[in-house]
């Protein structure tokens, strides 16, 4: 090999180990982020001023609340807050059990539309108040329905103080505590511009909801944000349980000129209903929904016999834990 080859060579090769150096140095590597917690801290705060008699005439927050607190998993943290010109504490924060669900669930029938004003900021204060900075034990998030907008006096200056002091003061904080805010408008007339500030600032999900009807079904869906559930493809009503999974939970939708009963059929082709569930079944039924949960659920293929709703959901809790990374709540063409 001529001197001029070997020196080429020798450049080349140098070339190559230097490539591959920095290819291996760890300032190529995305340092590794600390898993999030796992469990959830949620707080749900529900306006419940006059307003919510035109807007919510049949009162569906009842039973919107119902679902979204039946959904909650066992070891997450949870509480309701209700709010007009006061704010009250309507179901106790506490770890989720089925205890805690069974007094959630009682204490949501007291839900009225007879407050007076609608003090969002003292509402958001409330709730999230025993919250501390570096606590990384539970994901943070705020649950918010309003119909309206800040008032909390007669003189219109004191509710725009009000409103000022949300966007100075309390989000702020609660994007320093890293809790997400998810907002709810049920009305045209509410006021959007906060509550897309509240949510998009903190990475929450904004909705404008006119039929109060649809409650049940945004709230599902602000659940899948907050509960992170596992769940099972779902076809035709039909799924496909492994001998992995420990519990399944069931949310079949009920269309409101449905007056069928819905039926569970086994994989060993026992049928069952809301009057007659075997004892590992635990069977809630309420306006628009059936939701339970089956403990230990044999393996095999089973069947819902209802009508098919592209919100039917099959959850579970399983051995197998798949962890992956949040997709953001808004993600902006070509991301």
């Amino acid at each position: 090999m001529s001197m001029q080859r070997t020196i080429l060579f020798l450049r080349q090769w140098l070339s190559a180990c230097a490539a591959l150096a920095l290819l291996l140095s760890p300032a190529s590597f995305p340092l590794a982020k600390p898993m999030a917690p796992q469990k959830a801290d949620v707080r749900i705060v529900i306006d419940i001023s006059g307003s919510m008699k035109k807007n919510d005439p049949q009162n569906l927050r009842r039973p919107a609340l119902r679902l979204l607190v039946g959904l909650m998993p066992a070891g997450s943290r949870a509480g309701v807050w209700t709010f007009g010109r006061y704010v009250n504490m309507q179901v106790p924060l506490g770890q989720v059990t089925e205890s805690w669900k069974k007094n959630a669930r009682d204490k949501a029938g007291e839900i009225h539309s007879r407050g007076l004003f609608t003090n969002i900021e003292e509402a958001l204060q409330r709730a999230t108040r025993d919250w501390e900075p570096g606590d990384n034990r539970y994901r943070r998030d705020v649950v918010l329905l309003t119909d309206g907008m800040v008032d909390v006096s007669k003189d219109p200056a004191e509710s725009a103080a009000s409103r000022q002091r949300i966007l100075s003061k309390v989000l702020p904080r609660l994007k320093k505590l890293g809790a997400r805010v998810h907002t709810i408008a049920l009305s045209g007339r509410a006021d959007h511009e906060l509550m897309k500030q509240l949510a998009g600032e903190t990475d929450g999900w904004y909705e404008q909801v006119d039929d109060a009807e649809r409650l049940q079904r945004v709230f599902l869906r602000i659940f899948e944000k907050v509960g992170k559930p596992d769940t099972l493809p779902l076809e035709d009503n039909r799924f496909k349980v492994d001998k992995s999974i420990k519990e399944v939970t069931l949310l079949i939708f009920r269309g409101r000129d449905n007056t069928e009963p819905t039926r569970i059929i086994t994989p060993g082709g026992r049928k069952f209903s809301a009057k007659n569930p075997p004892p590992s079944v635990n069977w809630h039924q309420d306006e628009g929904y059936d939701l339970l949960t089956i403990t230990r659920p044999e393996a095999g293929e089973w069947h819902i016999q209802a009508q098919v709703d592209p919100d039917n959901r099959v959850m579970v809790v399983t051995d197998l834990k798949m962890h992956t990374t949040d997709l953001p709540n808004r993600i902006a063409l070509g991301e």
